[in-house]
C-alpha cells in the first residue's frame, strides 16, 4: 500500500516481531488507524504471516469487501522494510499463473502473503522462479498454508522461495534439505529435530490467551518455549518479561526486557520498561539512560518523558526537568495527567526562581 493516511486497519493475526501496540502507535503517526475488530469504518484487512490457514473462501469473501493488504507491504508503508527486490516485472497474474502451472487464485495467494513481490500489479523473473517451485510442491502434496507458513519464514530471513530447497517431512510439515538429513522449519524458524515440532505461533497464541485470562503462570512457561525455540523474535522476552513483572519477578523481568532489547535494539517499549524497574530500584542513572535513549528512538513517547521529567524533579535537577515537562506539555494538550505536569513545571519554575534569588542575595554586601 502506498499511504496509510485516512485508512482504518485491521490486523488479521500476529504479525512478526511487533506488537500490536507499536503497530498502532506506528499507523497513527502515519495518519491511520487500527481497529481491533472488523466494522463498518474498515477500509484495509492485514494479513500477517500467521493467518496462512485461512480458507480460500474466506479471503475471497474479504477481498469483496476491503483492501487486502500483506504484512510486507505494512512493513514498507510504515518504513520499516524489507525494501522490493529490483526485477523486471511485465507479467500480469493471469500470465504468471500459466507460466507456473497455478491457478490464478493461487498466484494471488502466493503475493498476499508475500511469496510473491508483485508490483503494480505486475510480477518479475524472481517470481516465476518462486511460483514455479510453490507448484512443484503443490503438486508433490503439500498443503498451501505449510508452503505459505514455510514461504513467508523464508522471505523473513532474506530468501525466496526458489532460493531454498524444501522437502515434506514426514510429519507432513516443510523441512529444509532432503531426507534423511532434514531439519524442521515449521513456517518461522529451523529447528533441531530431537522432539515433535511446534509452531511458535500457535504457542504465542496460546500465552496470550492464558495471560488474558489470568493465568500468568501457563502464560510463562509458554513465552519461554516459544522464545528458546525463536531466537530472533524479540516480542516474545518482552511479553515473558511483562509476565514475569506481574508476578513480581522483578529481576528476572529485567533479564527478559533486556534479551528482548538484544534481539531489537531500537525496541522502545522494552527500553521504557526497563526505566521503570531501574528507576523503582533507585538505579537513577540507568533509568535515565533508558529513558532518554527511548525518546531519542521515539521522541512521542509521552510516558518515557514523563517519568523521565519526574525523576529529573524529584532529584532536583529543575533545569532539566523544567525543560522536559515544557515539551511534554507542548506535546500532549490531551492528556489527563497535564495538570499534574503542569503543576510540576510550576513547582520547577520556583525552585530555579528562588535558586536564582538566593544568588543575588549571597552576591550583596554585608
Amino acid at each position: 500500500m502506498d499511504t496509510l493516511a485516512g485508512a482504518t486497519l485491521h490486523i488479521h493475526g500476529r504479525l512478526d516481531g511487533l506488537t500490536l501496540k507499536q503497530v498502532a502507535s506506528l499507523v497513527e503517526k502515519a495518519g491511520g488507524r487500527v481497529a481491533r475488530r472488523v466494522g463498518s469504518s474498515t477500509t484495509h484487512v492485514v494479513l500477517a504471516h500467521s493467518a496462512a490457514g485461512l480458507e480460500p473462501e474466506d479471503i475471497a469473501d474479504l477481498a469483496q469487501v476491503f483492501t487486502l493488504v500483506s504484512e510486507f507491504s505494512l512493513r514498507r508503508a510504515l518504513g520499516l522494510g524489507p525494501s522490493m527486490d529490483p526485477d523486471n516485472r511485465t507479467w500480469t497474474a493471469r500470465e504468471l499463473a500459466r507460466h507456473a502451472r497455478l491457478s490464478e487464485e493461487e498466484v494471488e495467494r502466493l503475493a498476499l502473503f508475500d511469496l510473491l513481490e508483485p508490483e503494480d500489479a505486475l510480477f518479475g523473473f524472481r517470481d516465476l522462479a518462486s511460483a514455479r517451485e510453490a507448484a512443484r510442491l503443490l503438486g508433490a502434496g503439500v498443503d498451501m498454508p505449510a508452503l505459505l507458513n514455510a514461504g513467508a519464514a523464508l522471505r523473513r530471513r532474506g530468501l525466496r522461495l526458489s532460493e531454498a530447497r524444501l522437502s515434506e517431512a514426514p510429519w507432513g510439515d516443510l523441512a529444509l534439505g532432503r531426507a534423511p538429513h532434514l531439519s524442521t522449519f515449521d513456517g518461522q524458524l529451523t529447528l533441531d529435530l530431537g522432539e515433535t515440532p511446534v509452531r511458535v505461533a500457535d504457542l504465542a497464541e496460546a500465552a496470550e490467551e492464558y495471560e488474558t485470562a489470568g493465568d500468568l503462570g501457563r502464560a510463562e512457561g509458554l513465552y519461554r518455549t516459544a522464545a528458546r525455540i525463536d531466537r530472533w523474535d524479540p516480542v516474545l522476552p518482552f511479553n515473558l518479561a511483562n509476565v514475569l513483572y506481574a508476578q513480581g519477578r522483578e529481576a528476572e523481568a529485567v533479564i527478559a526486557y533486556q534479551t528482548a532489547l538484544a534481539r531489537d535494539p531500537g525496541y522502545v517499549d522494552a527500553l521504557y520498561n526497563l526505566g521503570v524497574l531501574a528507576n523503582l530500584k533507585d538505579a537513577y542513572d540507568d533509568a535515565e539512560r533508558y529513558y532518554q535513549t527511548a525518546l531519542k528512538l521515539e521522541p512521542a513517547h509521552a510516558e518515557a518523558r514523563f517519568n523521565l521529567a519526574l525523576m529529573l524533579t524529584h532529584r532536583r535537577r529543575f533545569t532539566e526537568g523544567l525543560a522536559l515537562w515544557e515539551e511534554f506539555i507542548r506535546r500532549n494538550p490531551g492528556r489527563e495527567d497535564l495538570a499534574l505536569a503542569r503543576r510540576y513545571a510550576l513547582m520547577c519554575r520556583m525552585e530555579l526562581a528562588a535558586a536564582r534569588q538566593h544568588e543575588i542575595g549571597s552576591d550583596l554586601p554585608n
